[in-house]
């Protein structure tokens, strides 16, 4: 944080606004003038250690021994009290401190309730199980798929696909069959081909076959 207005309200995005706001508290109340500066992290990814400078050499140093400490802490179980000394305001969710957006905190904690409560109820996820899930890297994995195959993983855990099976459940103008061969939407018998045995497949892979059959004669 470079040159701080002391008392310039935070952003209600403000990323470790916990620790923003007491450094703001700190340089209003030590008798000297302070400068902040802002050192961007793990400097030394991308540059040589000699080649830091001193406060980017100093950063390096903290992180490693905040890993070292943070490491330590898991293995024993042993944490210190999340809140700071000489803070003014401290805000927490059940046992979790809110370091930044109140608004955000809030809206993750209802919809992770909402959603646990949910997956239980459609026999997803059971409720106990629900936090063993790393859900914070999902959307990151889902980023590495096309568009188009993050909306069908998301109607598919929603129960909610558009297609004519679920919307004649609600719209009584749409029969639930295949709009491409017109076969109900229940599961049929079929030959498979080549030399496999008779199986039971649902009906949009039947549609899909027929499908290619007619585009491989055609090609």
């Amino acid at each position: 944080m470079a040159n701080p207005q002391v008392d310039e309200v935070l952003k209600s995005e403000q990323v470790q606004a916990d620790l923003i706001r007491l450094m703001k508290t700190y340089s209003r109340l030590v008798p000297v003038q302070l400068q902040w500066i802002h050192v961007h992290g793990h400097s030394d990814n991308t540059t040589p250690f000699h080649k830091l400078s001193l406060a980017q050499q100093l950063n390096v140093r903290c992180d490693a021994l905040a890993r070292k400490y943070l490491l330590r802490a898991i293995q024993q179980n042993i944490f210190i009290d999340p809140s700071f000394p000489d803070e003014d305001i401290i805000l927490y969710i059940i046992t979790e401190k809110i370091r930044s957006s109140t608004r955000k905190a809030i809206y993750k904690n209802w919809g992770t309730q909402l959603a646990r409560d949910l997956f239980d109820k459609r026999n997803k996820v059971p409720r106990d199980s629900f936090d063993l899930i790393y859900w914070e890297i999902i959307p990151k994995v889902m980023n590495e798929f096309p568009k188009t195959f993050q909306d069908w993983v998301t109607r598919h855990i929603s129960d909610f696909n558009g297609c004519n099976r679920y919307i004649s459940r609600w719209k009584p103008t749409v029969k639930n069959v295949c709009p491409s061969c017109g076969i109900a939407g229940t599961r049929l018998p079929m030959k498979t081909p080549g030399t496999l045995p008779a199986a039971r497949i649902h009906p949009a892979l039947h549609c899909l076959w027929r499908v290619l059959k007619k585009f491989v004669a055609g090609w």
